[in-house]
């Protein structure tokens, strides 16, 4: 599980995938390296890097979440993310209170937010 309890991740934080060295760098941190990265480029967590593989992440601010942000916006399983080997990574808002956006628009069902890579 990975903390982003001290992060200061909030509502209205901009959350982008990464590629490249980013990959590369969190590559050397664990045996199998990411598929892609969530990279927090706006907002308090602004720098913050957590690294996805392969299968579901759920994110949120209860325990229960596989990637846990301190944010009173967020609901305790508010988004999970199907991140796939070949690099696409889905997304679906998991009936939070506040909804999710992607690229400014709202989740009704899951959604692409990384195509795969070629």
């Amino acid at each position: 599980m990975t903390s982003l309890t001290e992060s200061g991740l909030m509502m209205g934080s901009v959350v982008t995938p990464a590629s490249g060295s980013s990959l590369r760098a969190a590559a050397s941190a664990a045996e199998q390296p990411p598929v892609a990265v969530l990279q927090v480029v706006g907002g308090h967590g602004a720098g913050l890097s957590v690294p996805l593989r392969p299968g579901r992440v759920r994110l949120g601010r209860g325990a229960e979440a596989d990637v846990r942000i301190e944010c009173p916006a967020a609901s305790r399983l508010h988004c999970e993310f199907e991140v796939h080997e070949d690099g696409r990574v889905d997304v679906t808002d998991l009936g939070s209170r506040n909804g999710t956006d992607l690229n400014g628009a709202r989740l009704t069902g899951t959604a692409r937010a990384v195509a795969p890579r070629t």
